[in-house]
């Protein structure tokens, strides 16, 4: 069996080979959060766009959204200054919290730290470039991203709901009309497109996207659940005590006071059973991305020789950007066909296809001022930023975000994990149940069995290409010599596991249950 709850099962060459994969990811992540170059400028603009935004939300106390029962968010009536200080500034300012990008400091209104990190520029021109500005730095790009992300899954929660996403999308029209676009106006078709293009029913396949949280270290039962149940996305999760006694004690391990607005906020940072990223106990990992202690420590030779200017080899290069921090990759087990044939691929996979890329993606397409498909100058940037925060933080790796930005940036396809992108209009007729009245030739085209090579091939080329013309110019070099690490790491493998030079596809074929025996 390839793939259970417990994971995917790799031989030893093919965890070289993702192993591998994983050291790449981790140093062009590095060099994106030093010298983000355009990335961070579309953080800041974004950013800016979200601040004006909160800001008079929770100033404003006459604000029609910010009446007690403006919006139902978790089934409960809320204004939605509450709901954005529960899913936003809690999490980034709370001193419980496990996030990457949180406040550090003490003392201070967390409302006054959002306005002051989401309004204050990283970027500035410095001799022709754009280079971080004093006193700014990755940490300070982090933030901004995960304000973004934050800010998109609310968003995507308050109009995804059936019965109240009409209620709560004048709510949200009422918050974002300071911006003085068509942001208000469009907001819900704005969503509806998001749902229709990229957050679709298959994004959510549990064959594609089966993941599973690994158990917690405790002495008594946890029932597992359906994620979303809790607002906790998807997947099964461990949040649930057997017996009822021991709820309060599951509750504050994990975090979750949402009395006080906090929801869950250590649930990457407690103890589990099998975690790769081991930390000294009682702490968080303080180590970011997603190897394991044992690969860094057993550098393979060619990332072993490598020289990042001033700031020394690969592992010096990791502890600069050590953050404690609670770790995806020590949370989730993935086992669907998307990470079994990542990881098949050479590919690591850390949480499924990333529900926090599609996220970040809708806030930017909330906050622009014309949406953001076919807006590659804008979704390319974004999506390497967001890459780069999802691997910091091991909750995903390149192959479950960077693809999921293709799509937008391309304009031209819906985004599909089973198959990297699939035909709008042959979906359509799909649902429409008119694929019979099409000629057999283009009936077949439409049913035929898809496979995830537009995911998966040359992806790392895309990924260096991207990095080259968004990036800061300091780091073309250094990308240059992880690809070379990698490509060259590879092959030593491949000559010694020929088997490793094989593609693997795992192939499905998708129809309506009403369709089947019509064209099979």
């Amino acid at each position: 069996m390839v793939s259970s709850e417990k994971g995917v099962s790799l031989d030893q060459a093919q965890e070289a080979a993702v192993s591998n994969s994983r050291l790449f990811e981790a140093g062009v992540s590095m060099m994106i959060l030093d010298d983000p170059g355009q990335i961070g400028r579309v953080f800041d603009d974004y950013g800016a766009k979200l601040a004006s935004v909160l800001t008079p939300l929770f100033a404003d106390d006459a604000k029609a959204c910010n009446k007690p029962d403006a919006v139902m968010f978790n089934g409960k009536p809320m204004a939605l200054r509450d709901v954005f200080r529960s899913t936003l500034v809690n999490p980034l300012t709370s001193p419980a919290s496990d996030q990457i990008g949180r406040k550090t400091t003490s003392g201070g209104s967390g409302e006054d730290w959002i306005h002051s990190q989401l309004s204050s520029p990283l970027m500035r021109e410095q001799g022709g470039e754009l280079k971080y500005a004093d006193q700014k730095g990755g940490n300070d790009l982090l933030t901004k991203i995960k304000a973004a992300s934050s800010f998109g899954t609310t968003v995507w929660q308050l109009l995804n709901d059936k019965i109240h996403g009409e209620k709560n999308g004048a709510a949200l029209r009422d918050m974002l009309a300071p911006l003085g676009g068509s942001q208000s106006r469009d907001c819900v078709a704005r969503f509806d497109e998001f749902k229709s293009r990229t957050r679709t029913e298959r994004f959510d396949d549990a064959v594609s996207r089966m993941r599973s949280e690994r158990p917690l270290q405790v002495d008594y039962q946890v029932d597992y659940s359906s994620a979303g149940d809790h607002g906790l996305g998807f997947g099964r999760v461990a949040v649930t005590a057997h017996d009822a006694k021991n709820q309060p004690a599951l509750d504050e391990l994990l975090g979750h006071k949402p009395a006080e607005g906090q929801r869950y906020a250590n649930i990457n940072g407690v103890p589990r059973q099998g975690a790769p990223i081991e930390s000294d106990p009682g702490k968080l990992p303080t180590r970011p991305f997603t190897m394991s202690r044992a690969e860094v420590e057993k550098l393979p030779e060619a990332y072993a020789k490598l020289q990042f200017g001033d700031k020394g080899g690969f592992q010096e290069l990791l502890k600069q950007h050590e953050f404690p921090h609670g770790t995806g990759v020590n949370r989730w087990q993935p086992y669907g066909t998307f990470a079994t044939e990542s990881n098949l691929r050479g590919l690591p996979s850390a949480g499924a296809q990333s529900g926090g890329t599609c996220d970040t993606l809708l806030a930017l397409h909330t906050l622009s001022d014309e949406g953001i498909y076919n807006r590659p100058d804008i979704v390319e940037p974004a999506t390497l930023g967001v890459a780069a925060f999802m691997n910091f933080g091991a909750y995903h790796t390149f192959a479950e975000t960077i693809p999921i930005g293709m799509s937008v940036a391309n304009d031209d396809d819906e985004y599909n994990p089973s198959s990297g992108t699939a035909s709008a209009y042959g979906e359509a007729l799909q649902k429409q149940g008119k694929l019979q009245d099409l000629p057999d030739y283009a009936t077949a085209e439409l049913t035929a069995p898809v496979h995830t090579n537009l995911q998966h091939d040359a992806l790392y080329d895309r990924l260096a290409n991207l990095v080259g013309q968004h990036a800061g110019a300091g780091i073309a070099g250094h990308v240059a010599d992880l690809s070379e690490a990698h490509k060259s790491t590879l092959e030593a493998l491949r000559s010694e596991h020929p088997e490793l030079r094989e593609t693997p596809q795992i192939q499905t074929t998708r129809l309506e249950l009403g369709q089947i025996g019509q064209h099979v």
